[in-house]
């Protein structure tokens, strides 16, 4: 029965009759469940998903690529389960932002255990599909100022860009990690970052990077304007994560750092 869901299905959408479109799609999802064909099953909960992400139906679309994950999760498919957990996050966000993220938090968990974190990634392989999670995650948190989140992302990062050879972006993500504990919790916290955590990586030390996240910490540390604004407009800053420059942009001296002098009269 599913090949002839999925034909009509063709039809109706081309035919514009989305409705009935969707409910072939469904119908075709189902009975591909049926026969234990998990992979075409999650894909024609994606066409459910697509229509009512089209019809502006946004917690039906993200119930739809929730039923997708759950199909390839089943497949044993955890990796490409987390992309569509990611994507049900995202059509629900204009809804439920707590939901979204929490859907999010989920995805990342997928792709990268806590066991294997708790093991600093011993015997860990990523995948593109996990790569992609993680990438998607953090630009989700970033966008919609969750903070916290992307933060607690770091050891996860850490574990995938090492196993994927993605130095370069790993050394963004430090960048990123210090401007978003600068806005957050301040100096003190950052500079305190920069010393336990990124100093202590020793193909880091010799980086651009590096320099460039020391002299930003400088700036704060000695109330220097002329250095700060320098950074922010930086070429290599203008490389990170695009909604972490509009963070660093916002920076102010006030409140991290030292004291700023006091005028003599």
């Amino acid at each position: 029965a599913a090949p002839s869901f999925d034909r009509a299905a063709r039809r109706f959408r081309a035919a514009d009759q989305f409705d009935d479109a969707k409910n072939a799609y469904f119908g075709a999802a189902e009975s591909y469940i049926e026969s234990e064909s998990f992979v075409l099953a999650a894909q024609a909960f994606e066409q459910c998903a697509l229509i009512h992400e089209a019809k502006d139906e946004s917690r039906e679309a993200s119930c739809m690529y929730r039923e997708a994950a759950m199909s390839y999760s089943v497949d044993g498919k955890p990796d490409q389960a987390a992309i569509y957990l990611c994507k049900a996050g995202r059509a629900l966000v204009t809804e439920i932002l707590e939901g979204a993220v929490a859907l999010h938090r989920d995805a990342v968990t997928l792709a990268i255990s806590d066991d294997v974190v708790e093991s600093n990634g011993q015997n860990f392989r990523g995948t593109t599909p996990m790569l992609k999670t993680l990438r998607d995650a953090f630009n989700f948190y970033c966008e919609y100022a969750q903070y916290d989140a992307a933060l607690a992302l770091a050891p996860r990062m850490e574990i995938m860009m090492t196993d994927m050879g993605q130095n370069l972006e790993l050394r963004h993500f430090y960048l990123c990690e210090t401007i978003m504990t600068l806005n957050c919790s301040g100096y003190v916290a950052a500079d305190e970052l920069f010393r336990s955590s990124h100093l202590q990586k020793t193909a880091y030390l010799t980086s651009k990077e590096c320099k460039l996240e020391e002299d930003l910490l400088t700036s704060f540390k000695n109330y220097d304007q002329g250095t700060l604004d320098r950074i922010k407009n930086e070429y290599r800053m203008q490389q990170i994560n695009r909604h972490i420059v509009k963070v660093l942009k916002r920076l102010t001296l006030d409140g991290c750092g030292a004291v700023p002098p006091v005028e003599e009269f």
